[in-house]
């Protein structure tokens, strides 16, 4: 599944099950990562297409892991990723 984080627009192939917080890692891309439970809210980003979810779903990264391809709505192959929101300190 592809993924491009914004505002950064960086885009990479993620593997079904890493969780989305790694991926951004992986990627280069800072996510801010408090407790790695999924708690605290420090890495919270918003989902603003694709998946198979609502635009503007937010989801604490380090919890929410890659889905496999078979489980995504058709068109959902990218994820467009806001990590403004984690920027802002994730918790509104």
């Amino acid at each position: 599944m592809r993924i491009r984080f914004q505002p950064s627009n960086i885009e990479t192939v993620a593997t079904p099950g890493l969780m989305l917080a790694q991926v951004a890692e992986d990627a280069g891309v800072p996510i801010s990562v408090g407790c790695g439970e999924g708690q605290c809210g420090a890495c919270e980003v918003e989902i603003r297409k694709g998946g198979g979810l609502e635009d503007g779903f937010v989801v604490r990264s380090c919890v929410t892991p890659v889905p496999r391809a078979e489980l995504v709505a058709e068109g959902g192959e990218l994820w467009e990723v806001s990590t403004d929101f984690c920027d802002l300190g994730g918790v509104w």
